[in-house]
C-alpha cells in the first residue's frame, strides 16, 4: 500500500550566529493523518572549530541520555534520516504514522569536542489524527438540510483539500464541511479523504432519506 507524505519545511526565523549553539524549529506544531508520512526539518548552529559527528531526533526530553529514534523498537523500520550535517538538521521522516506517534520530537547534534553537543528544547509537537465522517442528522425526509463534516482531532497542516464519496463514488465538493438539501438520490454511505491521501479514507457513515 502506498502512503502519502506531508512535507513540512522548517525554515529559520532569524539568523543563528555562527559562534552560538542553537536549534531553530519554525513550525513547532504538526497535525498529520494516521497512516501517512511526515518529514521534520530544522536549522542549527555551533561555534567555529567544531565538527559535527552525529545528529538525530529523539522524544521524551532528556538531553543527557536521549535515544536515537532509529534505534527504538516502536519506530524501527518506520523512520529514516535524509541529508547531510552542514548546519541543516537531517530530514527526519516517520512513515506509516500511528496515533501513538503523537509526541514532541527534538533534534540533537554531537561534535568532535568532549562538551560539544546541543539539543533544541522547544521541539516539534506532532499530533496524529484519523478522519471521521459526521452526518447530521443521519435520517431525514426529502427537502431537509443535512450537514456533512469530515472531522479530525486537530487542524491538518498544509490547508488540505478534501475528497468526498457517496457509495464509493467521488462527489464534486471539496470542503471539510458541506451542507445539502436532501433528495432521494442523496441516500447512501458517505466517506471522505484528503487529496493525495486517497488510500487513507474515513470509515463510511450512512444517510437515510425517505
Amino acid at each position: 500500500m502506498a502512503f502519502s507524505t506531508l512535507l513540512v519545511t522548517l525554515t529559520v526565523s532569524g539568523v543563528l550566529g555562527q559562534n552560538e549553539w542553537g536549534v531553530t524549529y519554525t513550525r513547532e506544531r504538526i497535525c498529520a493523518l494516521k497512516g501517512s508520512s511526515v518529514d521534520m526539518r530544522c536549522t542549527y548552529s555551533y561555534p567555529t572549530g567544531h565538527s559535527v559527528q552525529k545528529a538525530f531526533w529523539f522524544i521524551n526530553w532528556d538531553p543527557w541520555d536521549p535515544k536515537d529514534l532509529s534505534l527504538v523498537p516502536e519506530y524501527s523500520g518506520r523512520v529514516e534520516y535524509r541529508g547531510n550535517l552542514n548546519r541543516t538538521c537531517r530530514t527526519f521522516r516517520i512513515k506509516q504514522l500511528r496515533e501513538s506517534d503523537s509526541q514532541t520530537y527534538y533534534f540533537r547534534f554531537l561534535t568532535d569536542k568532549a562538551d560539544g553537543n546541543f539539543a533544541g528544547k522547544s521541539g516539534v509537537s506532532l499530533t496524529v489524527t484519523a478522519l471521521q465522517v459526521r452526518v447530521n442528522p443521519g435520517s431525514v425526509t426529502e427537502g431537509q438540510s443535512v450537514t456533512l463534516t469530515c472531522n479530525t482531532t486537530c487542524t491538518l497542516t498544509g490547508s488540505p483539500v478534501f475528497t468526498w464519496y457517496r457509495n464509493g463514488s467521488p462527489l464534486s465538493f471539496t470542503t471539510q464541511r458541506h451542507q445539502l438539501t436532501a433528495s432521494s438520490e442523496d441516500g447512501g454511505t458517505y466517506s471522505c479523504a484528503v487529496n493525495g491521501s486517497e488510500l487513507l479514507p474515513s470509515p463510511a457513515v450512512a444517510l437515510t432519506v425517505t
